[in-house]
């Protein structure tokens, strides 16, 4: 069987860069999915994040 899933994801977040000595990036914001699949075609939710500021 050969299928393809096709979606849209939309993720609106606010970035937080800590005036600190380590180059860490803190974000958090909302996500909705809608993608063409039968069993699972529409979520939303709520993501979180940390990760380094080159």
């Amino acid at each position: 069987m050969n299928a393809s899933l096709l979606g849209l994801i939309l993720f609106k977040a606010y970035m937080i860069s800590p005036q600190t000595k380590l180059p860490i990036v803190i974000k958090a914001g909302v996500y909705e999915e809608a993608l063409n699949s039968k069993l699972y075609n529409f979520d939303i939710g709520f993501k979180i994040g940390v990760g380094v500021h080159f």
